[in-house]
């Protein structure tokens, strides 16, 4: 099928762009211009838009599952710890599991959509939407990754679906970060290698849209409500030889269905017992999709002190020496440290307290006091000094 290849590396669609018609025969020259003239190469090809890795995001995320419709479910709620947009804001798409994750790309909403119903009333239907930089050859050279100088980015691509753009103003620290094999550079700016010498790119041969090569790794960002019904179209001649094709599979499918049920119940069972957990230590908070990550995000908040949590662990410690056997449950909400001790009486109670605040790195604020039976339950609120 003859292809239209887009290619959207600034910010709007007002200003000329760059295409290339490809068929079996080859691909045509690279041209540039208005959006109605690129429209004039449309009718009867399948549109594929290209978009800049600038306006993307593009991670791994370790997932509580294998399998991709319920990775799908999952991956927002994961992304709300990297990104600052809200999910419900992005058009998210997603890979098939690696060793270090699901490969993920994603897109703000608002951005990508009135691009895409600007090229639908020019008369270019878009089938596809790729990044930029995850289109660039996996390897030019054996074990090499691709780098690629813009006007004021670098694209990179080192792996099947390892990508990204680094701004040039951020150097070559950040570019070069987690690469380790050699690299082939186009450009015209030497880079600093972390060994002290230069690696001095070679010149692009051809515009960069003839690079760039979309493969089985290069995510589609098409908004699913839209891919629908290109989908239909494209598939009505084939109707009857995928109906066979789906009688063939009905028994395959019955067995491993029953399989992927029996694993999809133990997953849940995980989460379940994750969240279970998760409650348990923080009961006030709210539990997303992922209750694994979200324990060890805030155990890493614990360990960096952010929001004052790191006042938690040397407050426990300052009263530890007055609490003996006394101490019965410890809580950390809101930024605040507090526990429940029992004391024979409220003198020892108040003994309690006055012990702490003489630590001279906490101070003990009683919240309440409750006589049971022959023991008075105490609530105390540290705070560092």
């Amino acid at each position: 099928m003859s292809e239209l290849f887009l290619y959207l590396s600034q910010e709007n669609l007002d200003a000329p762009i760059e295409w290339q018609v490809r068929d079996r025969r080859g691909t045509a020259q690279v041209e540039s211009g208005y959006l109605d003239t690129a429209a004039s190469f449309a009718k009867g090809r399948r549109c594929v838009l290209i978009i800049s890795a600038q306006h993307a995001h593009i991670t791994q995320l370790e997932l509580p599952t294998q399998q991709l419709a319920k990775a799908r479910q999952v991956a927002p709620f994961a992304l709300e710890e990297q990104l600052a947009d809200e999910v419900e804001d992005l058009i998210i798409e997603l890979g098939p599991a690696q060793e270090q994750g699901f490969p993920v790309a994603a897109v703000r909403r608002q951005w990508l959509e009135p691009r895409l119903a600007q090229l639908r009333a020019a008369g270019i239907p878009i089938a596809a939407v790729h990044i930029d930089a995850m289109c660039l050859p996996r390897e030019p050279l054996p074990g090499h990754a691709s780098l690629v100088e813009c006007e004021q980015h670098w694209l990179l691509r080192w792996g099947e679906f390892q990508a990204r753009a680094v701004p040039k103003a951020l150097g070559s620290a950040l570019l070069l970060r987690d690469l380790e094999g050699p690299i082939q550079a186009w450009g015209q700016t030497p880079i600093a290698l972390p060994d002290g010498t230069l690696l001095r790119p070679q010149p692009l041969p051809e515009p960069l849209l003839a690079q760039l090569v979309p493969g089985k790794s290069a995510l589609n960002l098409l908004p699913r409500e839209t891919q629908a019904p290109l989908l239909g179209s494209m598939w009505k001649p084939w109707r009857s030889a995928a109906v066979l094709a789906c009688c063939a599979g009905v028994l395959w499918g019955a067995e491993r269905g029953l399989h992927w049920y029996q694993l999809s119940s133990e997953v849940d069972a995980v989460l379940a017992q994750q969240r279970q957990l998760y409650l348990s230590a923080y009961p006030q908070a709210r539990v997303g999709a992922d209750p694994a990550r979200q324990l060890r995000a805030q155990l890493r908040r614990l360990e960096r002190g952010d929001d004052n949590t790191g006042a938690f662990l040397p407050a426990l410690s300052a009263a530890a020496d007055a609490l003996d056997q006394q101490l019965q449950e410890v809580y950390f909400r809101n930024g605040r440290a507090e526990i429940v001790v029992h004391a024979p009486n409220y003198e020892a109670l108040e003994g309690i307290k006055q012990h702490i605040d003489d630590s001279g790195v906490v101070s003990a604020t009683l919240q309440s006091a409750t006589q049971k039976d022959n023991i008075v339950v105490g609530k105390l609120r540290l705070a560092t000094l």
